[in-house]
């Protein structure tokens, strides 16, 4: 794998830095996407943007929410990718302290050449890991799809596609007027049978865009 296969996400509402920092991760061999506010990252969480990592602005001047607040939610969301968060401010103690939190990279403006060369090496690692990631993990959606063919009850197959739509097992359970522990079972079957665990199993089946393996 080289380098050029590797995609960054620049968030930064300042244009001169945007264009500057470009310019450094494409001599280092990346594709460069950017965008001037949160917009983009809400694409990315729904997967509609591919990107290797993302170098983000602290200071994106959106009302009450900073770059790390936006990461932040991303965490939170079980959303994961090789974040470079850079910042032009001057007290940077707990910027550095909240981004280490988040377990992303740290720096101050303007961009370095070793910044960038130390955040590509990681896209690229976490590149490798996550191919390697993603064929288990497409050996076990195949396997589901078999699995839905010969065995799947209507109730594992609905909860399947519950949990895709963002339902709780106990909501399920109540939808379909069921007790919570024969949706637990259910569960449980689901994660023998994929050898993943649910939120792995849904967050990658919308990663991949193969939702209609949870289609009701």
């Amino acid at each position: 794998m080289s380098e050029g296969d590797v995609r960054v996400l620049i968030v930064d509402d300042d244009p001169q830095f945007a264009k500057a920092a470009a310019r450094q991760f494409r001599q280092a061999g990346c594709s460069v996407s950017i965008s001037e506010d949160g917009a983009e990252l809400e694409r990315f969480a729904a997967g509609n943007v591919p990107t290797d990592g993302i170098a983000l602005d602290v200071d994106l001047g959106l009302l009450r929410r900073t770059g790390l607040d936006l990461l932040a939610a991303l965490r939170e969301r079980r959303v994961w990718v090789p974040t470079l968060v850079v910042t032009g401010l001057r007290d940077i103690e707990p910027l550095l302290n909240r981004a280490q939190e988040l377990h992303a990279q740290f720096c101050t403006k303007p961009l370095v050449k070793r910044r960038v060369d130390a955040f590509v090496a990681w896209m690229l690692r976490e590149r490798v890991r996550n191919l390697d990631d993603e064929a288990v993990f497409k050996n076990g959606v195949f396997a589901l799809q078999r699995e839905i063919e010969r065995s799947f009850t209507p109730c594992e197959l609905g909860l399947i596609a519950a949990l895709f739509r963002g339902m709780k097992q106990r909501d399920y359970a109540r939808s379909i007027g069921r007790d919570v522990h024969t949706i637990e079972s259910h569960a449980k079957t689901i994660r023998e049978k994929t050898r993943l665990t649910l939120p792995l199993v849904i967050t990658r089946i919308r990663q991949l865009g193969l939702a209609s393996v949870a289609a009701a």
